[in-house]
């Protein structure tokens, strides 16, 4: 739960510097304020989103649209170091130690089924934050899921960096601050259908609104504006 809080405390805080309506930011606060709520649910067949319209019904209008930053991005991140290099190996796919060049704004891995990617990631994935999704996901101990599996052993990742100053060190694991560099699998997948399923947008709007015009109540009208800041504030891809 840490590092979910910690993750949407960075998104409130890029928020708070950007040129968006009220009604978002009340939104934002809102699922700050049921976070916890929101988590335990999960993402699947949309429960969060059936979870938050009901509170968001009976909560909306009362939310304050003022965000308050918590400084989780400004600490030290003048004196962030950047990555370097990644030495792997034995570990999962990879028999042999192999090093990477991190040192590039961009690195790109790419190649054919079997031939370490997955490999590459998780020793990203263990060596900054200490453990391996999958291997939760699947209720595999992480030790052997580590192991090549015809050496039956591992070695642990080593992520080094380098600073400002171009000292070189080896990043320390800290799940709750280097949560938030990973975009899981499931997520790209997850964006794909949406893609998918994204309509055709005809006109020079670039954004859906859902306005009611068949009521007058308040109720109706909360709705309505909920609703809007639900669609300004969607980072999903459109046509």
């Amino acid at each position: 739960m840490a590092s979910i809080e910690t993750e949407y405390a960075r998104f409130l805080e890029y928020l708070n510097e950007q040129n968006v309506g009220e009604d978002v930011r009340r939104l934002a606060n809102l699922v700050r304020s049921n976070l916890r709520d929101l988590a335990e649910v999960g993402a699947a067949r949309r429960a969060r989103s059936t979870r938050l319209v009901p509170i968001a019904l009976q909560q909306f209008e009362a939310t304050s649209p003022d965000l308050v930053p918590q400084g989780v991005l400004a600490q030290n991140q003048a004196d962030q170091p950047h990555l370097d290099k990644l030495e792997v190996g034995p570990f999962r796919g990879f028999m042999s130690p192999e090093t990477f060049d991190l040192s590039h704004d961009i690195t790109l891995v790419y190649g054919a089924n079997g031939t370490g990617k997955s490999s590459f990631c998780e020793a990203l994935e263990t060596a900054m934050l200490g453990y391996i999704s999958e291997a939760q996901a699947k209720r595999v101990e992480h030790r052997d899921y580590c192991n090549n599996v015809r050496l039956r052993r591992h070695a642990a990742p080593v992520l080094t960096t380098r600073a400002v100053d171009g000292s070189a060190g080896q990043l320390a694991v800290n799940e709750s601050l280097h949560r938030f560099c990973f975009i899981e699998k499931n997520r790209l997948d997850d964006f794909a259908r949406i893609a998918a399923r994204t309509l055709r947008i005809s006109g020079n709007s670039s954004r859906r609104c859902s306005v009611s015009t068949n009521s007058a109540s308040s109720s109706a009208a909360s709705t309505s504006r909920w609703t809007r800041a639900c669609s300004l504030s969607d980072p999903r891809p459109r046509s």
